[in-house]
């Protein structure tokens, strides 16, 4: 009997993409893949890894995958909107059907996709997918995607509506963000093109207009992202509702009335993990937790901060100090400082890691460093069993 998985996945390899083992029950993969994101693996650790042909596929995108990049529909709706716009491009490029949307593959260009993050207000030089209101956008660094014939958790199998030909289109991502540049100093703002807008009232009588469609798809988003409830976990998936919420400029100053209603599509989305609880009492978790929010989800401060020190000119301490990443650490950590103000800021080693593009034991033993030359201060131990981080405190003139 032929293994499939295998045989995909060695076609994948040949013609230059990165490939990785993925757990069956899971969409995690299962080697460690950091390494891969700069090499490809050799054809007999593919043959090692898909020997047992009960593993899922991964491409792992960006350079070393020849600028393989892709746009995730989460919701087919999504997609197919986005195909009436650009039918020459459906009609050409790889396409993927999932369970409920469809994955668009497409090469791209560095220079194109440090500019889709700027667009987006993201670190030109960022890592992994970019989440986007209707899915994901996967270009460059630290990410990657399920490819068929992977089976999805719920038993769906991953297939190809059309299959990658070589050479593929190289794309601008911004085709994908609904944004084109229009003025003549390359600022990009949204597409003037004709929208479906559904008129509200204000409380001053005076007409008000909302996009009829971004917003129920950004709040079932929020939905999706945080209703599937561990044992324990109840109110920080609320808490963390809240922050998507707050995330949409259209409900972020709603009243507490107004968001009822939302609240309990969460509710019925999410009761299977609070059999427990009655709305009344999540209710009142979530109007505690709406008053609490200080960073909307995309505004947290390490992000926030991220993208300020990359902007920013690199600190004088920073200076010695011959390693990119730790300079970068540095620059993050002072505008982390600068954020918390007179107390100490949050920062653990995966995130760091994450940020810096490496292994977060790379990271930790940065912040030990750190900390020894008296560039921070570690004022309190983070904890797994608390999920919470270390806090330190920055040392040097903000």
């Amino acid at each position: 009997m032929t293994n499939a998985i295998l045989q995909t996945a060695l076609h994948f390899r040949d013609i230059g993409w990165s490939v990785i083992p993925m757990k069956t029950n899971e969409k995690k993969p299962a080697t460690k893949w950091k390494r891969y994101q700069k090499r490809t693996p050799s054809e007999s650790t593919v043959r090692r890894w898909f020997a047992d042909d009960g593993m899922n596929l991964a491409v792992i995108f960006g350079a070393v995958s020849d600028n393989l990049a892709s746009r995730d529909f989460d919701e087919l709706p999504a997609f197919q909107e986005w195909e009436q716009e650009h039918p020459d491009l459906a009609a050409t490029l790889p396409i993927v059907e999932t369970r409920r949307g469809r994955h668009v593959y497409f090469q791209t260009t560095p220079q194109s996709v440090s500019e889709a993050r700027k667009i987006l207000h993201k670190p030109g030089n960022g890592t992994g997918a970019i989440h986007l209101p209707q899915g994901e956008l996967r270009a460059g660094v630290g990410c990657y995607s399920v490819l068929p014939p992977s089976i999805h958790p719920s038993g769906f199998q991953y297939r190809w509506i059309r299959e990658p030909e070589l050479p593929m289109p190289v794309i601008d991502p911004a085709i994908f963000l609904s944004v084109k540049c229009y003025r003549e100093d390359g600022e990009y703002r949204e597409d003037g093109g004709e929208q479906r807008l559904l008129k509200t009232v204000s409380n001053d009588g005076r007409e008000k207009q909302k996009n009829s469609t971004e917003i129920p798809d950004m709040i079932t988003y929020a939905i999706e992202q945080t209703a599937l409830i561990k044992p324990g976990t109840t109110h920080e998936s609320i808490f963390l509702f809240a922050r998507h919420l707050k995330a949409i400029p259209e409900i972020a100053h709603a009243e507490l009335p107004e968001l009822k209603p939302i609240l309990q599509q969460w509710f019925e989305q999410a009761k299977p993990g609070t059999t427990k609880r009655t709305f009344t009492e999540v209710w009142f978790d979530f109007t505690e937790s709406w008053g609490k929010v200080k960073y909307p989800i995309g505004e947290e401060p390490i992000a926030m901060s991220a993208e300020q020190a990359a902007k920013s000119e690199l600190p004088e301490v920073a200076k010695n100090y011959d390693s990119p990443e730790v300079q970068a650490l540095i620059a993050v950590c002072r505008e982390l400082q600068r954020a918390a103000g007179e107390g100490p800021f949050f920062l653990d080693c995966r995130t760091a890691g994450k940020l810096l593009g490496v292994e977060h034991n790379t990271a930790n033993r940065y912040l030990r460093g750190l900390c020894r030359d008296k560039v921070l201060k570690l004022i309190e131990k983070g904890s797994q069993q608390k999920r919470r981080a270390n806090r330190y405190r920055y040392l040097h003139p903000i």
